[in-house]
């Protein structure tokens, strides 16, 4: 799943150039909330979608009912829920971390030109889809692992919260 090294080294990326500090600190919740969009919604549907394909006929809400999980209004819910998990001093950091990981997930994917219908980004209120068609949804398999590579860099190259003066 090219498509989730992509986003897992974005939210990665975003975290090696922040400056050093509490907003580092939630480094991997905000990670997290870069890759939660395509591991809640299009790992399960991929999953049971090859269990009806070899295996045994699923329910279509198997198959499909992971979609809202990959829109604003179920990315915000399930963020919500997630926020709940931490300790109540620590929630609104929390929330605000996934929501940032989040919306980098979803910039990046409105960058994609889909066959079909592109995002609709305002359900449940309009069904109006979305997506600026920059690059093909498949764009990020060749690029996946040079992203890996500067990711990598990145943090070999980062500045150190934990050793003043490290460069």
């Amino acid at each position: 799943m090219a498509d989730v090294v992509t986003h897992l080294c974005s939210g990665l990326l975003v975290q090696a150039v922040a400056p050093p500090g509490a907003a580092r600190r939630w480094a991997p919740v905000f990670v997290a909330g870069a890759v939660l969009p395509d591991l809640l919604s299009r790992a399960p549907a991929e999953l049971f979608g090859l269990v009806h394909s070899h295996i045994a006929p699923m329910p279509p809400l198997l198959l499909y009912g992971w979609n809202p999980l990959h829109l604003p209004s179920g990315i915000l819910l399930y963020s919500l829920i997630i926020a709940l998990l931490f300790p109540q001093g620590e929630r609104r950091a929390a929330l605000a971390a996934l929501l940032g990981g989040a919306v980098l997930h979803v910039l990046i994917d409105l960058t994609q030109r889909h066959v079909g219908l592109g995002y609709p980004l305002l359900v449940p209120f309009s069904s109006a889809d979305f997506e600026l068609g920059l690059i093909g949804s498949e764009a990020t398999v060749g690029w996946a692992p040079w992203i890996a590579g500067a990711t990598a860099a990145a943090w070999l190259l980062r500045r150190d919260d934990r050793h003043p003066g490290a460069a």
